[in-house]
């Protein structure tokens, strides 16, 4: 059987060349949007050909949401790593709003969530799938770690960071100026109803 075909550096594991491949789709997806974004355009921006991606992938729509699924799982590592600088399971509920709320809009790719043709494929499962469970995961373990009664509705308290990030993101409102009103605003009205 011949080796699927690459241009520049060849992933050294199967696992690598779907990372890569769906890297590229995100690009195209990012200059073209994802109605106009086509299997050979992904090739091209891969450097592979065409039979190459589809021994990967079987539609953009399969290689998009892998590509948003690795970053997902990235981003909640991140988020991870940044609220575990903090003690108590108060200030990493509110550390991590206030870095998905300033970090996700400037990361190159995640801004994609929001994008109305993007949002009506991630927005069927959002929420509901075993991957936004796996990034809650990641993600709430240093809090679940600093309070381990938040365990049994980890799912529950997830979305509901999830969502006021969202929210916040979205309509900044009063908050976009002072990190210090955001800060008491959560704790006095968000982190008070999830511990």
């Amino acid at each position: 059987m011949n080796k699927p075909l690459w241009s520049g550096n060849r992933p050294k594991t199967e696992k690598e060349a779907r990372q890569q491949l769906a890297k590229a789709a995100l690009a195209c997806v990012k200059k073209l949007g994802l109605e106009r974004t086509s299997m050979s355009d992904i090739a091209k921006e891969a450097g592979v050909t065409r039979p190459t991606l589809y021994k990967y992938y079987k539609s953009k729509t399969d290689v998009f949401l892998t590509g948003m699924d690795y970053i997902g799982l990235e981003f909640a590592e991140s988020i991870a790593r940044h609220v575990s600088r903090f003690r108590s399971a108060e200030k990493q509920i509110i550390e991590g709003i206030i870095y998905i709320y300033k970090e996700f809009p400037q990361h190159e790719f995640l801004p994609l969530a929001f994008d109305p043709e993007c949002n009506l494929i991630l927005g069927s499962r959002a929420f509901s799938d075993e991957m936004t469970s796996e990034f809650m995961k990641i993600a709430l373990k240093p809090v679940i770690d600093a309070n381990p009664l938040l365990e049994i509705h980890a799912d529950e308290v997830g979305e509901m960071i999830s969502r006021i990030a969202i929210s916040l993101i979205l309509f900044p409102g009063r908050y976009k100026e002072s990190d210090s009103k955001l800060r008491a605003f959560l704790k006095r009205r968000v982190v008070a109803n999830l511990l």
